[in-house]
């Protein structure tokens, strides 16, 4: 991991053991980091563009202002996830919005 990457969507909450698992590691990087990751890339919730390997997922400059540190690693803030869970408004994640809703008060 580069020192400015950022551990975010549901890496980020079972880090903050809000969620228990997750089936892979979202990544936000630098512009200029991101051009050089030779991983195939894919389209993303919101159009936007990701690379991804094996587990990994990581797309560039997303969030980059929004986070807390935990244990040295920049962790995605939990309101600014709590505010993509109801965007992306998947089924799979009304347990854990309602979780992240409970952990912010």
């Amino acid at each position: 991991m580069n020192k400015n990457d950022i551990i975010i969507s549901g890496a980020a909450l079972v880090l903050l053991d809000i969620i228990e698992s997750t089936n892979d590691i979202d990544l936000s990087c630098e512009y200029n980091y991101y051009k050089k990751i030779n991983w195939k890339t894919k389209i993303g919730y919101f159009n936007t563009e990701i690379k991804y390997y094996d587990c990994f997922e990581i797309g560039a400059n997303f969030y980059t202002d929004n986070y807390n540190v935990v244990n040295t690693f920049k962790i995605h803030n939990t309101k600014e996830i709590y505010k993509l869970k109801l965007l992306e408004n998947k089924d799979k994640d009304k347990n854990t919005i309602k979780k992240l809703k409970k952990y912010i008060k």
